[in-house]
């Protein structure tokens, strides 16, 4: 072989060998920044979700003191219109019900923030995540309307408003397992793990 041909050939296996070192190093680059990417998208979602049910537990514990508030005053309310109260007048039964009035209103407040919290979750999800989110909200609204109702029953006299009464503590215990069980599944997100779903989980594999 003639040494020049030879010399070119030399040269272009040199140049074919670097350009394959180059594509591999490139590779290798946008392979490792792609996986950075990625693991930083994951501790901004994560933050994100973190601080979302965080956010959407304080509303709904806010709104369920109110709630609970309210259902007391409702109770003096109550006594006052049975007469167990050896002082009370009609203005006093007045101002009972203008307080609580402040509690229901107080508590529709704050459901409508734990609802916008949960539109924000319907985002970042999981999806897994959204009954437990909406059990919650309706359950809170569920005795906010009980609680209103027995507001306005109060002039139909006292046993109508002890039922209702009894009714919103049925369902302040339905919310109790709500409640329990989106902070449940909420803890389980934010330590790393997404909820399966019922035809994703694996029944054959140990826990």
């Amino acid at each position: 072989m003639d040494q020049g041909i030879a010399a070119v050939l030399g040269a272009a296996v040199g140049v074919v060998g670097a350009l394959g070192a180059a594509a591999l190093a490139y590779l290798g680059v946008r392979q490792q920044s792609r996986a950075t990417g990625q693991i930083e998208y994951a501790k901004a979602v994560w933050a994100e979700r973190t601080e979302l049910y965080a956010a959407f537990i304080d509303a709904v514990e806010e709104a369920d003191h109110a709630l609970i508030n309210g259902r007391a005053i409702l109770s003096a309310l109550r006594s006052a219109l049975s007469g167990l109260e050896r002082n009370a007048t009609s203005q006093e039964a007045a101002n009972k019900a203008e307080e609580v009035l402040a509690k229901l209103r107080e508590a529709k407040d704050l459901i409508r923030a734990a609802y916008k919290c949960a539109s924000r979750i319907r985002i970042l999800g999981p999806q897994t995540l959204l009954d437990a989110t909406t059990d919650v909200v309706q359950a809170l609204n569920g005795r906010l309307g009980t609680l209103s109702r027995s507001l306005g029953a109060a002039e139909q006299g006292a046993e109508v408003v002890g039922q209702l009464l009894d009714e919103e503590r049925e369902q302040a215990s339905s919310f109790t397992q709500a409640f329990g069980g989106f902070t449940a599944r909420a803890a389980h997100v934010i330590e790393g793990h997404e909820l399966p779903r019922a035809g994703d989980i694996d029944t054959t594999r140990e826990p």
